[in-house]
């Protein structure tokens, strides 16, 4: 069998980028259709990171995109925020007890989410609860919560300046040596104070 090559283009007069990652985005298709991943590949980001939709979706998208039913780039799927009694968002889901994180970690894993994320109101057993579940299926677990993420277990912040409620705020932005001891790190989400 005759194989073909790609055809190889002279780059000598300009710059090559790779593709881009987007480490944070919301994809809402409802809202926005195809313009949210259209968008994407035209500012050259090959691969995004939902951090927060509806799993179901967040899945669908992924499938659909993998699977060349829907042009964008490579996405990979969160599970639903994982939060405490109450959630501010619709991607949110609010847990009153201990048997309902069960089911939604369940969830998360019987759709093989690419990422698992606590939200502002979640315990810190619930954080631990939700690293454990993302270590088993080999994907990393954060929060909004620098210094109570990293003591449960979970991989890294996903904003260094976002919604949080707890009284002593976000940790500055860790030093690149800290990120390298500890091994964490974080989304690159700008904001302004």
């Amino acid at each position: 069998m005759e194989t073909t090559r790609p055809p190889v283009e002279a780059a000598s007069r300009g710059t090559v980028l790779p593709g881009l990652f987007d480490g944070h985005t919301h994809p809402y298709s409802a809202t926005y259709g195809a313009r949210h991943a259209l968008t994407a590949l035209a500012y050259g980001i090959t691969t995004t990171a939902c951090l927060g939709a509806s799993p179901y979706e967040a899945v669908r998208l992924r499938e659909s995109l993998a699977g060349g039913h829907s042009t964008g780039p490579r996405l990979l799927a969160c599970a639903e925020l994982i939060d405490g009694a109450r959630t501010a968002y619709a991607m949110g889901r609010a847990h009153r007890t201990s048997a309902g994180v069960a089911r939604t970690l369940e969830r998360a894993t019987a759709l093989d989410v690419d990422f698992v994320k606590t939200y502002v109101r979640a315990s810190g057993e619930v954080m631990a609860r939700a690293a454990r579940a993302a270590h088993r299926l080999g994907v990393p677990s954060g929060s909004h919560l620098c210094a109570s993420g990293r003591a449960a277990g979970q991989d890294l912040t996903t904003h260094l300046q976002a919604t949080q409620r707890l009284p002593y705020g976000h940790a500055p932005p860790p030093r690149p040596a800290t990120c390298t001891r500890t091994s964490s790190s974080s989304t690159p989400t700008a904001a302004s104070p």
